[in-house]
C-alpha cells in the first residue's frame, strides 16, 4: 500500500513539473504551458474556450504586461525567451466598431459581436513565437 501511494505522489509531482498554468486577468483569460514532442506548447483559453496556441523549442517564462510597457525592442527580444500578452484597456468611440485605447492609440473592435459607442473593453493580445512585433497570433475582447 505505501508503495501504490509513493508511485502516486511520484506521478502527481511529475504532472505537476510538466504543466505550468496561470492566469493573464480577472476575466478568465488563461494559459497552460505543457510539455510536447518538439518543445513546449503555451495553450491559451477563454474560460473554458480553446483560444489558440503558440509553440516554443523549450518552456519559457510568460509576462503580461500592460500597452504601456510594451515597446519594438522588447518585442523583438522574445523568440523563444518568452510569451508576451499585451493587456490593452480601450474604448469604442462610434458604432462603426473604431476605437481609441487608454494610451491614446486608434484600436478596432469591429469584430466584437454586439459593439456599440460608449463601451469599455479590455483586451488581451498574444505574440506570435517571433521577434516581429506586429504579429499577434491571438486576440480576444473583454467588456468591462
Amino acid at each position: 500500500m505505501k508503495r501504490f501511494i509513493t508511485i502516486l505522489i511520484l506521478a502527481g509531482l511529475m504532472v505537476t513539473a510538466t504543466a505550468c498554468t496561470g492566469y493573464a486577468g480577472n476575466d478568465g483569460f488563461h494559459y497552460k504551458q505543457v510539455k510536447a514532442k518538439k518543445g513546449y506548447v503555451t495553450k491559451f483559453y477563454d474560460g473554458k474556450k480553446f483560444v489558440g496556441k503558440v509553440k516554443t523549442a523549450r518552456r519559457v517564462k510568460i509576462y503580461v504586461v500592460d500597452s504601456e510597457e510594451v515597446y519594438p525592442q522588447f518585442l523583438w527580444e522574445r523568440k523563444n525567451n518568452f510569451i508576451c500578452v499585451e493587456v490593452i484597456k480601450g474604448e469604442c468611440i462610434n458604432d462603426d466598431g473604431d476605437g481609441v485605447t487608454t494610451d491614446g492609440y486608434y484600436i478596432s473592435y469591429k469584430h466584437v459581436k454586439g459593439h456599440e459607442a460608449g463601451a469599455k473593453y479590455t483586451t488581451y493580445c498574444v505574440y506570435a513565437n517571433n521577434n516581429y512585433e506586429d504579429d499577434v497570433r491571438i486576440r480576444v475582447d473583454y467588456r468591462r
